[in-house]
This record gives structure tokens, sequence and C-alpha cells, in this order.
């Protein structure tokens, strides 16, 4: 065993998280492992290619705060588990769900700024908690470095019955996060940490299959055991602020399903039965934009996914901001760029095939 995995391994069994107990590992090692399940990464610069990086996820992202967007994805998959990271620069509003069956656990290592999940201030002690077949709605914080890892959901609960944190493990998942110690989320930012240096030192790929599938059982009962005497989810919102997020999640999924004809504000208003001032408070609090921002951020999104598919440049930019209603092209070229930190050109420039 590489002197990597053995550190990761001995680093496991001294977990520091009462009550002191044995890591019990029940492990299925496959005889013959798929190789293409081992480490990936990709960098991004645009929210659609961060979305679709993870396999078998059902995702949306849009950027909500100006600037170019960097990101990255990593993921290994460890016998039965997923360990992904994710890392991006800029605020953004997602919206998915993950692969079938499964659930997902995570923790942020690094954060700059508040976000917020399933309705709770999302901090750097915070955990992602969703449930298999469950969408999630997250607002990122500006800065994120995110640890998580993915399992099945029947494998979760087996292993967390036998450590008895199925009430807490559940609890977690059905409200979509968790508020853990300090002490306790800086022991899990050190497991992940760790993981993370070894999958990037490229160790990973030279351990055996028992070797990843051990570890990938410890880690998760360590995650476990995090569980243990929890009762805090962590600061829920004001009975206001929720109703103002219940309103801003049924304002984005009707935008969302009319992208292709956006109403406008007043027109909003109607649907949802509420005063323009409402809508304004609620748009403010949940995405950090007046609901003109917003809507005018959504069509410069879909403006840049126009630019991006259209490889063979049928359409010209100018028509394509006229489709989405921008009528004053010196205006919209420059609200384009200070979203997303580049001309319309340099977005057609970079998608169109070379050669």
């Amino acid at each position: 065993m590489a002197k990597a995995a053995q550190s990761l391994l001995k680093w496991l069994h001294n977990f520091k998280l009462p009550p002191t107990m044995t890591i019990g590992v029940s492990m299925q090692v496959d005889p013959n492992p798929d190789t293409s399940s081992w480490p990936i990464s990709v960098q991004t610069h645009d929210v659609d290619d961060q979305a679709i990086a993870l396999h078998g996820w059902s995702q949306r992202y849009q950027q909500l705060s100006p600037g170019r967007f960097n990101g990255a994805v990593s993921s290994a998959q460890l016998s039965n588990v997923e360990v992904f990271f994710e890392s991006s620069n800029q605020h953004m509003h997602q919206v998915g769900t993950p692969p079938r069956g499964k659930v997902v656990l995570g923790l942020p290592l690094h954060t700059e700024g508040m976000g917020w999940l399933a309705g709770r201030e999302f901090d750097r002690d915070s955990v992602v908690a969703i449930d298999a077949g469950e969408e999630f709605r997250f607002r990122t914080p500006h800065q994120l470095l995110l640890g998580a890892f993915v399992c099945e959901k029947d494998h979760l609960m087996e292993a967390a019955s036998r450590l008895d944190v199925e009430a807490p493990i559940q609890a977690a998942l059905t409200a979509g996060s968790l508020h853990l110690e300090s002490a306790i989320a800086d022991e899990l930012r050190g497991l992940f940490a760790d993981v993370r240096a070894w999958m990037s030192s490229g160790q990973l790929c030279e351990e055996s299959e028992f070797t990843r599938a051990a570890f990938a059982e410890s880690m998760l009962n360590c995650w476990l055991r995090s569980f243990k005497g929890v009762d805090s989810l962590g600061r829920s919102f004001t009975h206001t602020r929720r109703q103002r997020r219940g309103l801003a999640v049924r304002a984005q999924r009707y935008l969302v399903e009319h992208v292709s004809d956006l109403p406008d504000v007043a027109e909003l208003c109607r649907v949802l039965q509420v005063q323009d001032r409402v809508l304004q408070y609620c748009f403010r609090d949940v995405f950090g934009l007046t609901p003109n921002a917003f809507l005018r951020n959504m069509r410069l999104h879909e403006v840049r996914r126009a630019i991006r598919a259209d490889v063979n440049q049928d359409e010209s930019i100018g028509d394509i901001a006229f489709r989405w209603g921008f009528w004053h092209l010196s205006r919209f070229a420059t609200e384009y760029r200070q979203l997303f930190g580049e001309r319309p050109s340099d977005t057609r420039r970079t998608s169109c095939p070379t050669g």
C-alpha cells in the first residue's frame, strides 16, 4: 500500500469523534474495477459546463454575481462511494437532483460569504444533505470549495443502522441541511483535504481495489459517527423569510418553465398574485438581485447558451441578442461583459471549432 493511502487509513482509524468505537468495514470488492471511474478533473469557465461535469446528475446553474466564472470539478469512485470536489468563484443559484437512488453528504472546505440551502443559512459548518430523488436548491456563497460523497441510500442507511444514527441521518436528509459543531466540522474538513490531496497526487490509481474499498467504508463510517448527538439542523429562516423564499422558488420555477417567453415583472406579479414590493423583497433576500435584474440575468444566460450552441455561426450575435429582448446592442455588450467577464465575441470565438 502506498504511503498516502496508509496515512489516510491511519487518520481515519484515529478520527477523534466521541464516542470511541471501532470502525467496522463491510466491503464488496469488484475483482474487475472500472478504471474509467477513477479520478477525473475538469476546469470550467461557464456555469453550464460546471453543471454537467458530475456524471448522472440533473442540474441547472445560474450565475448571480458579475465577473468571469472559474470553477472546477474532480471526482473519484471508491468502490461503492463516489467522492467529489466542486469549486466556484461566483454566487450561483443551483437547482438539481443527484443520480437515481443516490444520497449526498458534503461540507465546505473553504467558503467566503453566506449562502442558503433548503431554507437555512449556509456557512462553513453547514452540511449539504440531499436525499435520493429530492430536488435541491442552493444559493452558493461567493467563494466555495465543497467536498462531498455520493452513495446508494440503502447502503448509507445500512451503515447508519450499525452505528445507531439512522434518525439524525434521515432528519438531515429530510431537512436538506445540518449544522455541525465547528470542531467536528474541522475534523471532517481535514479528512476531505487529505482525500483531495490523495486524488491529486495520482496515487489513487496505484492502490488496490481492496484499499480503495476499505478507505471508502472507513470514510463513510467516520462521517456517520459525526452525527452522534447532533440535534441542530442549522439556523432556519424566520417565518417571514421562509415565506419570501417559498415565493421566490415559485417565481423561479415559473420563469424556468417559461424561459422561451419570459414575462416582465408586472406579469410575474399577476401570475403569483403578489404586489411588486413583495416580489422585490423576496428576490433581494433569496437571490441578492431585484426581479428586473434577475430577469435580465436569465436572458443574458440564454444569449450565452445560444452563442455557444451556434458553432457554425448561423445567427449573428446581434440577432441572438434581439431574440432575447436586448434592443440596445452597446448596452447589451456592456451588461454581458460585466456578468461573464468577457465580450460576446470572445464567447463565440472560444465556442467555435478551430481549423
